[in-house]
């Protein structure tokens, strides 16, 4: 795993050089079965076990072909727990990011999940304030907007809530 550790100007780096079509979200979406003001990390871990990055943030709010979405997770949580479905549209705004390319996994949430443990030892070791994972293998060919990414930070201070709301269909 080590190979596919980047920083987030490896990345750039990366993309510039082989002239890809790709950039981070401007925001991010984060799906819950409570309204609040600001996020806190008390719940780390209790609503999905693996989720020990810390809060965990998609780049749509419903799904394209595959992936995760925030709407995924707020309704999940609704069925198991009830609430209501609400959506949380932020800025991330990172300092030292560690990139990692999922592709080959179903999607990047899965990668994250399953690869926790070698990716905390990695952000640790690199003083990493949050890890994006990215998969841009089915962006084209499934007319999405970006591709497969997800977010996860433990560093509350880089989180701002732009926009709350009750998901809908």
């Amino acid at each position: 795993m080590k190979s596919i550790r980047k920083n987030i100007n490896d990345f750039n780096t990366f993309i510039n050089e082989n002239k890809q079509e790709h950039e981070l979200p401007d925001y991010w979406y984060h799906g819950s079965n409570k309204y609040f003001d600001n996020f806190s990390l008390d719940n780390q871990g209790i609503n999905w076990r693996q989720s020990e990055l810390g809060i965990y943030f998609t780049q749509y709010i419903k799904p394209g072909i595959y992936g995760s979405t925030a709407k995924e997770y707020a309704q999940d949580l609704v069925v198991r727990e009830g609430g209501k479905p609400y959506i949380y549209k932020c800025e991330i705004n990172t300092n030292k990011a560690l990139v990692l390319n999922s592709n080959g996994w179903y999607s990047s949430n899965s990668f994250v999940d399953k690869n926790r443990n070698d990716i905390k030892r990695y952000m640790s070791d690199d003083n990493n304030d949050c890890v994006i994972a990215y998969d841009f293998e089915n962006k084209k060919e499934e007319g999405l907007k970006w591709g497969d990414y997800i977010l996860a930070t433990s560093v509350i201070s880089n989180i701002k809530i732009i926009d709350v709301f009750e998901f809908k269909e």
